[in-house]
Formats: structure tokens, sequence, C-alpha cells
């Protein structure tokens, strides 16, 4: 069966059948089921680290379907930190999740007391523009 992409060509059916399939969710998740599961788990992480530490502007990415979870800082998103959801699973405290925050916040040399934007700002700054090739440290925004 071809599975195809919304708005692909259907060239490609000839080879294989009548038989397209499209996908809006991915390839295993063909309706949605881990939709709901996903927005639950990132709430629940977000809440999590919104009050241990306050004001960071979080980006999480649950993929449960895939069995992880990615945390990151928003503008920094391409260098998740990833928690398998086992792991998750087992530490009910989410320790896991406040120690991935907090390797974050020092990588990046960012306070753990609360947001600033000339911290965050400082961050884009020192990362080598190889490392960062989204980014360009001469036309930041702020």
């Amino acid at each position: 069966m071809l599975i195809q992409a919304p708005g692909a060509s259907r060239a490609d059916s000839r080879l294989f059948g009548d038989r397209v399939e499209t996908h809006s969710h991915g390839l295993l998740n063909a309706r949605g089921q881990f939709d709901a599961a996903n927005s639950a788990l990132q709430k629940r992480v977000g809440e999590f680290l919104a009050r241990k530490y306050p004001g960071h502007p979080w980006a999480i990415s649950a993929e449960i379907e895939h069995g992880i979870l990615k945390i990151a800082i928003q503008g920094f998103v391409q260098w998740p930190y990833v928690v398998k959801v086992s792991d998750l699973k087992a530490d009910p405290g989410m320790h896991i999740i406040m120690r991935a925050a907090g390797e974050i916040l020092e990588r990046l040399k960012m306070p753990r007391t609360g947001f600033s934007m000339a911290d965050w700002r400082g961050a884009l700054h020192r990362l080598p523009m190889h490392l960062n090739r989204t980014k360009n440290p001469d036309k930041v925004i702020g």
C-alpha cells in the first residue's frame, strides 16, 4: 500500500496499485489516536516546568508513539533533551524532567530562578554559527 502525503502526486500509485492512503498525523497515527495522550503529557510536563523553573519559554514535544518526550527552550528547539517515556513512567516525582530542564538551562548559561531576555539573547550569541544554522546573531530581534 502506498502512503501518500496530503497534496502529493498520485503518479506513484501506478506502481503500487490504486490503493492510496493519506495520513495527516503520520504513518503510525492515522486517526490521531496518540494526539490526546501526547497533549496530556505535554501539559503535565509543561505545568511542572512552569512551577520549577518559572518564566522560561519551554518547548515540549511528546511522541508517545515513539516512546520519547523532547524538552527544549524556545529558540533552541533544534537541541532538545530527549527523555524516554518508559523512564518517565518509573519516575512519578518527575525528577528526570527537573534534571533535564536544569541541564538545558546550564548548557545555555541561563539562570534557573527566572527568565531574562538578556540571558536568552546572550545564549543565542554564544552559540557557534555552525551549531546554530537557523539563527543569525546580527539579526536577533529583541
